[in-house]
């Protein structure tokens, strides 16, 4: 019988040892560095003679990087163990002449290099002698950063492209700079799983198109992380980014052309150049999307279109299951809808759909209307519905109208609860709306509501909401109404709009 006084983590056989370094390093990992980075793997060697020989003689099993910055320079760069190597400094880091010499006689191993993070601070010259003929065949993450957002830095053409391009990439981070290799990268790692494209990634220099960028992605078919910025570098370039076949430029857009399939894709963020979505989502096909993010600006110049971003939606199994909650909410130069998802198979909610438009300060409500009318189809079977005005646009700051608020409200036929938070012009306009419904219209206001919380609203709107709650009594559809302060909670509604998926971060 074993006495389990004396059994220590010394008496465990080497292979439990491995396995218990393995998951050390797997929980090394943060949202700025992959596991293989943040491994001090060095200091385990300290803890005794038998670690020091188990992990010296297990590097290569265990993963184990030389991470480039080192944390001296005593040692010369000729004596460097033979490890596969990580150059991985903070994109937003100034690098020294003597980390730029590390970074340089690190690319003299490119063959070894598994993992590089650098901000752009090095000149046109630097990168064309440290890569010239420079094999990076082992690569696996690739993150570049540009200095800052309204000076993107175009990176020479043959960068990382040729026959000695990376071929097993899996992370590819850039921003604000233009890699003119990226379909090449593209199209020569198939085994891709996370691709985020910042601010200009696309459009500097000429830019490149969505044609090009979906043909490139058609080699994707592992990617599950997809993330674009995509602001226009010059106006004059919006032409040279949409293509002869855009769906901008024909209104029949002919959908034989065929679709680019991204199977696991799962995640999908777009902001900035609407234009250019437009014409990206109109090729591709994401069938297990569960994540879409879309991020815009209204023109000043008139509404926003975005038909062909209904059509990939309508694509999208699970974003087509119709969502059960619906958020509408209105801040000061921007509004955002949040359409949430349950499975058909569970009652947890499993994916979303979150449009968020920023505007200057002459933003109409027509706008926001036409936005939502386009999304409607989604709208149809919302069994919740919450509303947040507490800062409407100018043109509604002063007017009760109740004409917009009831183009809003009228798709959502299956609602049963509803909430309004909100103060001011808003809250009568909504309750104007609540209360002309009951008259004679062509088509009922919210048939199927049977729940009515609302917040911030005076005397006179609560008259205007009990006249339409008195009404729908008589036809035996009772409304209960709630009246919330300022500190209630309801504990759906909040753990509905503080969802951790919206501030999504680079996880590894």
């Amino acid at each position: 019988m074993v006495d389990h006084r004396t059994v220590t983590i010394q008496s465990l056989p080497n292979e439990i040892l491995l396995y218990i370094f393995s998951f050390h390093r797997l929980l090394s990992g943060t949202n700025d560095r992959p596991p293989s980075v943040a491994w001090r793997w060095h200091t385990l060697t300290h803890v005794c003679q038998r670690w020091r020989h188990l992990i010296f003689t297990s590097l290569r099993h265990l993963g184990a990087r030389l991470v480039i910055p080192r944390d001296s320079f005593e040692t010369p760069s000729d004596s460097w163990p033979a490890l596969p190597l990580s150059i991985w400094y903070n994109l937003e880091d100034r690098i020294s002449s003597e980390q730029r010499a590390d970074v340089a006689a690190a690319f003299e191993h490119s063959d070894r290099i598994r993992e590089i993070s650098l901000p752009i601070t090095m000149s046109h010259p630097f990168w064309r002698q440290s890569l010239n003929n420079k094999s990076f065949l082992e690569l696996e993450h690739l993150a570049l950063s540009g200095l800052f957002h309204f000076l993107p830095t175009a990176l020479p053409h043959e960068l990382l492209g040729g026959s000695n391009g990376p071929r097993r990439l899996r992370h590819i981070v850039l921003n604000d700079l233009f890699l003119p290799t990226l379909p090449q990268l593209l199209l020569s790692n198939r085994d891709l799983v996370f691709l985020h494209l910042g601010y200009y990634t696309l459009t500097c220099n000429g830019g490149i198109s969505p044609e090009v960028l979906s043909t490139a992605l058609s080699a994707t078919t592992q990617l599950e992380y997809l993330y674009i910025d995509c602001l226009p570098a010059h106006t004059e370039s919006y032409p040279e980014l949409i293509s002869a076949n855009s769906p901008l430029l024909n209104p029949v857009f002919p959908l034989n052309l065929g679709l680019i399939v991204l199977p696991a894709l799962t995640y999908f963020h777009f902001g900035g150049f609407i234009d250019y979505m437009e014409n990206l989502v109109s090729r591709i096909h994401a069938p297990h999307l569960e994540t879409l993010d879309v991020s815009s600006e209204f023109s000043d110049q008139g509404i926003l279109d975005v038909p062909m971003l209904s059509q990939f939606i309508s694509r999208t199994e699970q974003l087509s299951s119709l969502p059960f909650r619906t958020s509408i909410s209105f801040k000061i130069g921007y509004f955002f809808i949040k359409h949430h998802f349950k499975s058909l198979a569970s009652s947890q909610e499993v994916s979303r759909v979150y449009f968020r438009c920023a505007s200057s300060e002459n933003w109409q409500m027509s706008q926001v209307v036409h936005i939502c009318a386009q999304l409607s189809p989604l709208a149809s079977s919302v069994k919740q519905l919450k509303i947040s005005a507490f800062h409407s646009p100018p043109n509604l700051q002063r007017k009760t109208d109740p004409a917009p608020w009831l183009q809003l409200l009228t798709p959502y036929n299956s609602v049963e609860e509803v909430e309004f938070n909100g103060k001011g012009a808003p809250c009568t306009g909504i309750a104007s709306a609540l209360e002309r419904s009951t008259r004679k219209m062509a088509q009922e206001l919210l048939p199927a509501l049977r729940v009515l919380r609302i917040r911030g609203f005076h005397t006179w709107s609560i008259r205007l909401i009990t006249a339409f709650v008195a009404a729908r009594q008589l036809t035996d559809r009772p409304v209960t109404i709630c009246r919330l302060t300022h500190k209630s909670q309801d504990t759906d509604w909040e753990t509905f709009e503080n969802d951790p998926r919206e501030y999504y971060h680079v996880q590894y």
